[in-house]
């Protein structure tokens, strides 16, 4: 991922998070994991990595499971545009070229 990618996907990230709970949730987990595929092992510790990944363990709530969703996609580069996300958003996700954007 080159640095203008990042940029443009943190950027669109960021404008999620003034959508509900659950999609800001979400993309705060999608940002933390965005950070770590750009930085890789520059940024935090295998512990806080771990901690992450097991935000959804079982007796977790829908919050913290959306978090943990949000970082391992943000890890692949990509956000989750799934009917999901739509059911527990007011606004759909769309993903383009330059980013994403909301559909109210």
């Amino acid at each position: 991922m080159t640095e203008e990618e990042f940029k443009s996907k943190m950027r669109g990230a960021f404008q999620q998070l003034a959508g509900g709970p659950y999609e800001s949730a979400y993309y705060q987990g999608f940002m933390r994991g965005l950070r770590k595929a750009y930085y890789g092992e520059n940024f935090g510790t295998e512990y806080q990595d771990e901690q992450w990944m097991s935000l959804a363990d079982e007796g977790a709530d829908e919050l913290r499971r959306a978090k943990e969703e949000g970082y391992r996609d943000g890890l692949r580069g990509e956000p989750k545009n799934s009917p999901e996300v739509r059911e527990n958003s007011s606004s759909r996700v769309r993903v383009g070229a330059t980013g994403f954007w909301f559909e109210g």
